[in-house]
C-alpha cells in the first residue's frame, strides 16, 4: 500500500496529555526500552490536518498541535492515515528523513505514536507496509507508547510551618519518590506515625514511607554534619535510609564560616532583624550565588576541599573580625572533620536531576516536597523578612533539574488559621488571649527552634496570592480541630490601604504596616472534629467554613486534617479518584518495565 504526495493526511493527538518530546540524531541506535508497544483507541485522540506526504514541519505549532516541544532539534515529517485506505488507522506517524533515528531525551514524554525509521521495519498495515516516497521515509518500525509518571508540588500556602510534613508522609504513599528542592536544615517537618514523632530537618518525609525514594535535590543547601545526624538517628529508629535516600551532587554544602557569619551579623548592632534559626542557610546561599561556595561532588574531592577551606577561612576570619570582631575559625580542624563527613556522605551522592527525569520518563509518580512558604520565598515573600531560598512551586523546576512541562498539579497547604515565626509583617495577627488559645491547641511552636509562632486569623488575601504565584490546582486545609472550641471564628476577606480597598499585596515593607484587615465572622461549630475522617461527618459549620474559603480562593480543597497522625485525615472523593488512577498507572508501568 503507497501513498503518492498526492494524498492528505490526519494526524490524531492523544486528548488525556497533549505533550510529548521526541527529538532526532543522526546515527543513534534503536528506540529505547522506556518506550512501550501500545495502541491507543481513537476516541482518546482528537485530530488535526497535516498536509501531504514529506511535508516538513519545524514544530507542532505549524499543524496545530501541541504534541512537541519547540526545541525539537531537527525537521521532521509527519504524516498519518484515517483509515480509509488499507483500513489502516495510524495514531501519529512521524517520518524521519533518510539517516535519521529516534533519540531518547529525559524529557518527560507522553503519547502513543508510530515511529518511522529506515527503510525496514515491521509491516502492520493490513500486511502492507509504507513504501518510500519522495521525502526519502521508509517503513513503519512498530507503534510505541510514550509513558509520563505524574507529578505534583506541595508547597505552603502561607509563611511555613502549614503541616507540609504530615500532608507529604500521607501522599508519599501514592509517589514512588519524593524530593526537596530548597531550604536547609532549617525547615522542621514534624510526622507522627503510630503514636511516635518523627522530626524531618534535611530529609524529605518520604524517607518514611517503605518503598519510597527520597531525594535532596540540587536547591537545597546541605549541612554534612547535621545530614550524617539526622540519617544516624532514622537509622536508629529503624527507618530504611540506604539505598532510599539520594542527594544532588550539585546541593551546595554548608559549613562553620556560614554558621559564625549569619549569628554574628544576625546580632550585629543596627542592623533589621530577621529572625533567622542561625544555621547558615542564607550565607551559603550567598556564596552560591556569589559563585564561590561548594558543592557536594567538590566536598568529595578531599584536594579541592582542603585548597576551599583553606581560603574561605582566610577572607571569612577577616570579615569577621573586622565587622563583628568574632573568633576565627580554624581551617585544619574543619578540614579534619568535614573530610571524615564527605567518605560517610558519598554513597548518598549522585546526578538526581538524572535519577528524577529518568523515573518520570519510566512512568513513576514523583512529588516535590517544598520547605517554608510562599510569603517566605525570596522573590515574592514579605521581604526583606524571608528565607534565601525560592519557596514557590517555581523553586521546584530549578531546585531539581525537572522541566516546567512535566508538573502535573501543585498543592497548597494552608492552616485554618494563621502563624509566623520570626520577625516580619503579619496583618491578620493576634494579640490577646483568643491567640495564645490557638497557640496552646495548636502547639504552635517551631518543630526545630521551639520558638513560640505568632497566631492569627485566615489571611485570603494572602491565600489568593500565593494560589496566583503557585498555580494553585488543590488546598490543603491542616489544624481544622484547633478551631473545635470556638463560637466565631473571623476570618479577613480583603485588605485596605490608607482607608482604600486593595486586591494587591504590597511589595514594600512599609505597605504592610497600612494594612487595614477587613473581616467576615464565621460561625463556630463548637463541636469535636478531631480524628475525623469523612467530609460528611463535619459540622455543618465547619463544611460550611471550609466552603467558603475554596469559593474564596477559587482553589479546589482535595484534603482536610484532623489532627497530627496519618489517618486523620478526610479526602475529598475527586483528589482521592485522582490519587487512586496515578497509583494504578504507576503500578501499571512498573509492571510494563519489569
Amino acid at each position: 500500500m503507497t501513498y503518492d504526495d498526492d494524498y492528505a493526511f490526519r494526524a490524531y493527538f492523544s486528548t488525556a496529555n497533549p505533550r510529548a518530546s521526541v527529538c532526532t540524531q543522526t546515527g543513534r541506535g534503536n528506540i529505547p526500552p522506556h518506550f512501550r508497544t501500545r495502541f491507543h483507541r481513537k476516541q482518546d485522540c482528537r485530530s488535526a490536518e497535516l498536509g501531504r506526504v514529506g511535508h516538513f514541519v519545524q514544530s507542532a505549532s505549524e499543524v496545530g498541535a501541541k504534541c512537541l516541544p519547540r526545541q525539537t532539534r531537527t525537521k521532521l515529517a509527519f504524516i498519518a492515515a484515517s483509515g480509509t485506505r488499507g483500513q489502516c488507522r495510524i495514531s501519529l506517524a512521524i517520518f524521519m528523513p533518510a539517516g535519521y533515528d529516534l533519540w531518547y531525551t529525559s524529557a518527560p514524554v507522553i503519547s502513543q505514536i508510530l515511529f518511522i525509521r529506515g527503510f525496514s521495519g515491521e509491516r502492520v498495515c493490513n500486511g502492507a507496509g509504507f513504501a518510500k516516497g519522495s521525502s526519502g521515509v521508509g517503513h513503519i518500525v512498530h507503534g510505541v507508547e510514550l509513558t509520563k509518571g505524574k507529578t505534583t508540588i506541595v508547597i505552603g500556602a502561607q509563611w511555613g510551618d502549614e503541616g507540609k510534613g504530615k500532608i507529604v508522609d500521607v501522599l508519599s504513599e501514592k509517589f514512588s519518590v519524593v524530593a526537596r528542592y530548597a531550604g536547609g536544615h532549617n525547615a522542621g517537618h514534624t510526622v507522627i506515625i503510630n503514636g511516635k514523632r518523627f522530626v524531618l530537618q534535611l530529609m524529605p518525609c518520604g524517607v518514611l514511607r517503605e518503598g519510597c525514594r527520597s531525594v535532596i535535590g540540587n536547591g537545597v543547601v546541605l549541612d554534612p554534619i547535621a545530614f550524617l545526624k539526622e540519617v544516624s538517628a532514622l537509622r536508629d529508629a529503624g527507618v530504611k535510609v540506604d539505598g532510599n535516600l539520594f542527594v544532588s551532587n550539585r546541593a551546595h554544602v554548608i559549613l562553620p564560616y556560614h554558621r559564625m557569619i549569619e549569628l554574628a551579623s544576625e546580632n550585629a548592632p543596627g542592623r533589621v532583624k530577621i529572625g533567622t534559626t542561625s544555621r547558615g542557610i542564607g550565607p551559603s546561599y550567598e556564596d552560591k550565588a556569589g559563585r564561590r561556595g561548594l558543592r557536594v561532588i567538590d566536598l568529595l574531592d578531599l584536594g579541592l576541599l582542603k585548597t576551599h577551606i583553606e581560603n574561605a577561612c582566610r577572607e571569612k576570619n577577616m570579615i569577621a573580625h573586622a565587622l563583628f570582631n568574632s573568633e576565627p575559625l580554624d581551617p585544619d580542624k574543619m578540614y579534619a572533620e568535614y573530610a571524615e563527613a564527605s567518605s560517610k556522605l558519598a554513597p548518598f551522592v549522585c546526578d538526581t536531576a538524572v535519577l528524577l527525569n529518568r523515573a518520570i520518563a519510566d512512568g513513576q509518580s514523583v512529588m516535590f516536597e517544598g520547605a517554608q512558604g510562599t510569603m517566605l520565598d525570596i522573590d515574592h515573600g514579605t521581604y526583606p523578612f524571608v528565607t534565601s531560598s525560592s519557596a514557590t512551586s517555581g523553586g521546584a523546576v530549578i531546585g531539581t533539574g525537572v522541566a516546567p512541562t512535566a508538573i502535573d498539579s501543585v498543592i497548597g497547604v494552608t492552616k485554618a488559621y494563621c502563624t509566623r515565626v520570626g520577625e516580619g509583617p503579619f496583618p491578620s495577627e493576634l494579640f490577646d488571649s483568643v491567640g495564645d488559645q490557638i497557640r496552646k491547641r495548636g502547639n504552635e511552636f517551631g518543630a526545630v527552634t521551639g520558638r513560640p509562632r505568632r497566631c492569627g486569623w485566615l489571611d485570603l488575601p494572602l491565600l489568593r496570592y500565593s494560589g496566583m504565584i503557585n498555580g494553585t490546582s488543590w488546598l490543603v486545609v491542616t489544624k481544622l480541630d484547633v478551631l473545635d472550641e470556638l463560637d466565631e471564628i473571623p476570618v479577613c476577606v480583603s485588605y485596605k490601604i490608607d482607608g482604600r480597598p486593595t486586591d494587591e499585596i504590597p511589595a514594600e515593607a512599609c505597605g504592610w504596616n497600612k494594612i487595614e484587615c477587613v473581616y467576615r465572622k464565621m460561625p463556630g461549630w463548637s463541636t469535636r472534629t478531631q480524628g475525623v475522617t469523612e467530609f460528611a461527618r463535619l459540622p455543618s459549620a465547619a463544611r460550611e467554613y471550609l466552603g467558603f474559603i475554596e469559593k474564596e480562593t477559587g482553589a479546589r480543597i482535595g484534603m482536610v486534617s484532623t489532627g497530627p497522625g496519618r489517618e486523620e485525615t478526610i479526602f475529598v472523593d475527586e483528589l482521592a479518584e485522582d490519587l487512586k488512577a496515578m497509583t494504578a498507572e504507576t503500578a501499571r508501568s512498573q509492571q510494563v518495565r519489569g
